[in-house]
């Protein structure tokens, strides 16, 4: 869920936060090498109102189950209200350069609210703690009653800040500081090849190290729970799928079982006579997606064709010669830079 608030009715505007959502939903979905939140699962929000901020949180939890996760994006002005920060939306008022309570969302509304529901939240929030609501500083307990607040949910928690309780966020047309060099953090580190994703306890020293050498004079709050799951937040472009190829005695297996146009149904103990343990224990793998050209029979005694390799070896398909499982969906998809396979003059040729 990402919120960011431009057009302040009662409150300065700022310039930034349309752009923060631009490249953070870039980031999370769009980019064809890191996105992995389905598109229909990221609800952004611009220039809410109080009321429609807290209907739409209210509409995403009622859609959720326990042990969901729910991150939670703000760019935008925030404020003190009581030793509390505060969410500042919309139609948020000032009274005698104070942010009035009711037109405000509070931290400690949304941590219980997460807590009723069971769903671990991980906020990530671009906004200034020293009070871009007329000049505001808040007190040193702001930052301690936030953390008081996420103890309620026994650990799940994730919070990444903009900066310390006296600092102001940098905000241009070019979006926020803090926004970018999370951003950056994630682009232009690797984080190995062994894991499929890059998860939030994995970005926390990088991005450390971004605003650092950026020259920034923010100090973030990173702040991670004890018990918080090792949430996705991206893909990691270094991981190598795992791959799959149509070798030799995968395609002989194929011959076999097309039998000069005749067709035939193998028993397992024909291929593993015929063409040895290594091409017996390894032919499940012509019925993976999206190859689908052999199938075991409905006993599991023996393999045939599918409509799919009939098509194949009438030389009226063709498929990929390599195909890649994906870590998070366990689906199989073709690897674009292999080539493909086809079936002419009962031999198998590469196009």
């Amino acid at each position: 869920m990402l919120i960011g608030v431009e057009d302040y009715e009662n409150i300065e505007p700022l310039n930034g936060p349309r752009k923060d959502l631009d490249i953070l939903s870039d980031l999370l979905s769009y980019d064809p090498q890191r996105g992995i939140i389905p598109r229909d699962s990221v609800f952004r929000l611009d220039s809410p109102s109080c009321a429609e901020f807290r209907q739409s949180l209210l509409d995403r939890l009622n859609e959720s189950d326990p042990g969901d996760v729910l991150i939670l994006y703000f760019s935008g002005h925030g404020s003190n209200v009581s030793h509390d920060f505060a969410f500042c939306l919309k139609d948020t008022s000032v009274y005698e350069d104070v942010a009035v309570s009711l037109t405000v969302v509070k931290f400690s509304e949304l941590m219980e609210t997460f807590d009723l529901f069971q769903v671990t939240p991980i906020f990530i929030i671009d906004a200034c703690y020293s009070g871009a609501v007329a000049g505001i500083h808040p007190s040193e307990s702001t930052i301690a009653s936030m953390k008081r607040e996420i103890k309620i949910v026994g650990g799940r928690y994730a919070l990444l800040c903009s900066c310390n309780e006296r600092q102001t966020t940098s905000t241009t047309t070019d979006g926020g500081d803090f926004t970018r060099s999370l951003v950056n953090a994630v682009k232009n580190n690797l984080y190995g090849s062994q894991k499929p994703y890059i998860s939030i306890s994995d970005i926390e020293d990088h991005l450390r190290r971004e605003l650092e050498s950026s020259g920034l004079n923010n100090i973030p709050k990173i702040v991670l729970g004890d018990s918080l799951p090792d949430v996705a937040i991206c893909r990691n472009p270094q991981f190598q799928s795992r791959k799959y190829r149509l070798s030799g005695r995968l395609l002989s297996v194929l011959t076999f079982l097309w039998n000069g146009g005749n067709h035939r149904t193998a028993r397992n103990d024909e291929i593993l006579n015929e063409f040895g343990p290594g091409a017996y224990a390894n032919n499940n793998k012509l019925s993976y997606g999206p190859w689908s050209l052999a199938k075991k029979t409905a006993s599991g005694s023996g393999m045939t064709l599918t409509e799919n390799g009939i098509k194949l070896m009438s030389g009226e398909i063709s498929v990929h010669e390599v195909i890649l499982k994906d870590p998070f969906s366990s689906a199989y998809f073709p690897d674009p830079a292999a080539r493909k396979i086809s079936f002419i003059n009962n031999q198998f040729a590469h196009l």
